[in-house]
């Protein structure tokens, strides 16, 4: 794993273990140093957030090519086999306490990116066990700019819904 995969790694493990140790059924949002929130997500109505990594938006060069306004606050949390990175997340502490567990059992191989969102298998290797979920309509853009790790950004977007297709300007 690069150093700097590493670092920007542990520090998502940090948070885990303080998140994992509050008192509180509420989820907590963890954004990386390009994030953007465009919305709120706070929920109309109770729902059971515990047991999901929840990734709040995609990855765009140029945020304003992205109508937020149009599109309205998040409505849905769907499933999703892998995502495009953890510049923007929530997990509850019932979550940071299983992903801690699943930290110490199977160690970090992986920077948290390849492991927990994009769940990119090296052979003989096994992704997260904790399920992955994304929050629709897009509240948070993780926003391209020169990269701290890597000679340059990713721009790749991983199975894209439709919800966000709908209001992104090409």
């Amino acid at each position: 794993m690069d150093i700097g995969a590493a670092c920007a790694s542990a520090a998502h493990f940090i948070l885990w273990r303080k998140i994992a140790g509050m008192n509180t059924q509420d989820p907590v949002v963890i954004l990386e140093h390009d994030s953007i929130m465009l919305h709120s997500i706070k929920a109309n109505e109770p729902v059971n957030w515990d047991g999901n990594i929840i990734a709040l938006g995609y990855k765009l060069p140029d945020p304003a090519k992205y109508n937020h306004v149009a599109a309205g606050r998040p409505s849905l949390v769907i499933p999703r086999k892998r995502h495009s990175g953890a510049h923007a997340y929530m997990i509850t502490p019932e979550t940071a306490r299983r992903l801690c567990a699943e930290l110490d059992e199977k160690g970090a191989m992986r920077a948290i990116d390849n492991f927990y969102f994009m769940r990119v298998n090296d052979p003989g290797d096994t992704e997260s066990d904790v399920p992955l979920s994304l929050m629709v309509p897009t509240p948070a853009i993780g926003w391209l700019r020169k990269s701290t790790i890597w000679d340059s950004p990713s721009t790749l977007n991983y199975d894209v819904v439709d919800e966000f297709s709908r209001y992104l300007r090409q």
